[in-house]
């Protein structure tokens, strides 16, 4: 069941209607990957495990992402172990407790320590083996204790934490800490941190984050090649969503599951559309050559930053996926009910 299970996840991924985060991308396969890698070693399917293992290990390439390449050199262990190459697995799972703990990812690394001590007892490697099970022991130990001691210590909470420290940034979300390396996303998401709500426009991130601010800033004067929609464009949009209101509840009454969908993603694209073509107070947003490039720079790196962060807390990643908007201009809302005030 669990195979069947995993299998249909990814072979029909849900439809999102978002141009930045597509729903076949890797990063939204590779958790599922991980655990089809698993799945298929527990029930002797090993080619699907292999499989599963050699495509996690691209998208880790491709996103140059610590947590991913972790978990990949943890599912290559896993098939090989499988395969009855202990020596070969014992390397994996080693690479993977390195990776792990230099993510800061304690229960992760405690769980492969567990796996390259079966491997080292299949080795016949026995003091080995002895280690890394104490090591994991201690590991888990310490987790199972934390919740005890976070509420004894409740009024000292350490704070929510965004902050660099020389080639890292460490990060602390509802009292999970965490080393992320630095990267351009995470200088931007610095900043959009230390001002909640504001929208900064894409070129004024980069110019934040250049060796020239002053003629990186210049940049932001010129290519301006006018709105991004214009009023008549805006006008056919916002007639647009009304009609399929009306579409969407005929197709309700007629059951139509199909139609339904599709009005839904058109709706959601037109909103998209719109939302990004107007700011704060209704005022235009311009589209220019130099936006565009920066546009796409700032939201691909911020992006890979969300997503290395989701590998050490997916707490945090899914928080930033509710909060972080992206485009040519970017901004942090958090819930005003519940906002998350960073210590940057």
């Amino acid at each position: 069941m669990a195979a069947a299970a995993i299998r249909e996840a990814l072979a029909r991924p849900l439809p999102v209607p978002s141009k930045e985060l597509p729903p076949t991308s890797g990063l939204r396969r590779a958790p599922l990957l991980d655990a089809q890698a698993r799945i298929a070693v527990a029930r002797g399917d090993l080619e699907t495990a292999r499989v599963a293992a050699r495509e996690l290990e691209e998208v880790a390439i491709r996103f140059e992402s610590t947590a991913l390449a972790a978990s990949a050199r943890r599912a290559r262990g896993e098939l090989l172990l499988a395969e009855g190459d202990a020596v070969g697995a014992s390397e994996s799972f080693a690479d993977a407790v390195r990776a792990w703990t230099e993510v800061g990812a304690p229960y992760e690394t405690a769980e492969c320590r567990l796996r390259l001590a079966d491997a080292h007892r299949a080795l016949g490697n026995l003091r080995a083996e002895a280690v890394e099970r104490s090591a994991a022991r201690t590991e888990l130990d310490r987790i199972a204790q934390a919740p005890a001691t976070d509420e004894a210590q409740a009024g000292t909470a350490e704070p929510d934490t965004f902050v660099r420290e020389g080639d890292y940034w460490r990060v602390v979300f509802d009292g999970r800490r965490m080393t992320v390396r630095d990267s351009k996303g995470m200088h931007h998401l610095a900043r959009l941190f230390a001002a909640p709500g504001r929208e900064f426009h894409v070129l004024d991130l980069v110019a934040a984050d250049s060796d020239d601010p002053i003629a990186a800033g210049r940049l932001s004067r010129v290519g301006d090649l006018g709105p991004l929609l214009d009023d008549r464009a805006k006008q056919t949009y916002r007639r647009r969503l009304a009609e399929i209101e009306e579409d969407i509840e005929d197709a309700r009454a007629d059951n139509d599951i199909a139609r339904q969908e599709q009005t839904g993603l058109e709706r959601e694209f037109l909103i998209s559309e719109l939302t990004r073509a107007v700011g704060l107070g209704g005022r235009d947003r311009h589209a220019g050559a130099a936006s565009e490039r920066a546009r796409a720079a700032v939201t691909q790196a911020v992006r890979k930053a969300i997503g290395r962060l989701r590998d050490a807390c997916p707490a945090l990643g899914d928080h930033l996926d509710r909060t972080i908007c992206t485009g040519t201009y970017c901004a942090y809302t958090p819930d005003p009910r519940a906002p998350s005030a960073w210590s940057t």
